[in-house]
């Protein structure tokens, strides 16, 4: 479990794609469902995304690591979430002023141009082959796969 916890939260090093997908991604969806088919009943999908946020940016910057980019990459969601927050806000204190064109194009902008490109960076591009100044190559392309959680 302390090797989980140390993939989850731990921003250095190197990851697979296989790992993000199976170790990663998949639980994640998985427990964004049901929080999602629980929260009819009672609000519980704010408190799995504010859990999530961490491990998200940790897991993406090792991803980002494995294609030889900085970690703080993966900053880019976060700031694009808080810069939507930001709109939103603005929008609700002075939505009337606030042309809804405008608004629609810069929320679509900001909130899917930087998951697009995350997306592809960290979930469709392989990393770097052989060791860079993030670690060693995770699939240790010798024919020995790293293992994600030492």
């Amino acid at each position: 479990m302390t090797g989980y916890l140390k993939f989850l939260f731990n921003p250095n090093g190197r990851i697979s794609r296989k790992d993000i997908w199976l170790v990663y991604l998949f639980p994640l969806i998985s427990v964004l469902f049901i929080a999602v088919m629980l929260n009819r009943e009672f609000p519980i999908i704010e408190p799995v995304l504010l859990f999530f946020a961490w491990p998200s940016i940790a897991v993406s910057a090792k991803r980002f690591h494995d294609r030889g980019m900085s970690g703080w990459w993966a900053l880019l969601i976060a700031v694009s979430l808080a810069a939507v927050f930001a709109l939103l806000l603005g929008v609700m204190l002075y939505g009337h002023d606030v042309p809804t064109n405008l608004i629609v194009t810069v929320y679509y902008i900001m909130i899917y141009g930087p998951m697009i490109f995350t997306f592809i960076v960290n979930y469709c591009l392989p990393g770097q082959v052989g060791p860079n100044k993030y670690g060693p190559d995770p699939l240790d392309r010798t024919g020995n796969p790293a293992d994600a959680f030492d």
